[in-house]
């Protein structure tokens, strides 16, 4: 009878340290993986930030592109209303 009650305490024990063993590696599995998430979630931030900057670069190579030919057709209108203006006068 001692040694079925022996048993039991045993068992018991056991049953306590395996419960105490599961909730100190929950703990652990969680914040490495939280760490894990938190890798990937930077990961993917830094793309987005590098396809924003060549996003960026290519927006502003169409701008000075684009501000290039307003100067161009800037000087072709000037240039044409002054050859309006002198065929107006009567100059070739």
């Amino acid at each position: 009878m001692a040694r079925n009650g022996l048993s039991r305490i045993g068992t018991i024990v056991k049953a306590e340290v395996e419960d105490v063993l599961s909730r100190i590696e929950n703990p652990r599995k969680l914040v490495n993986q939280m760490l894990i998430d938190m890798e990937r979630s930077f990961d993917q931030a830094v793309g987005e930030v590098s396809r924003a900057i060549a996003n960026e670069k290519v927006i502003e190579r169409r701008l000075r592109t684009a501000e290039r030919e307003i100067v161009e057709l800037q000087r072709e209108a000037e240039e044409a209303l002054r050859r309006g203006m002198r065929r107006l006068h009567g100059a070739p």
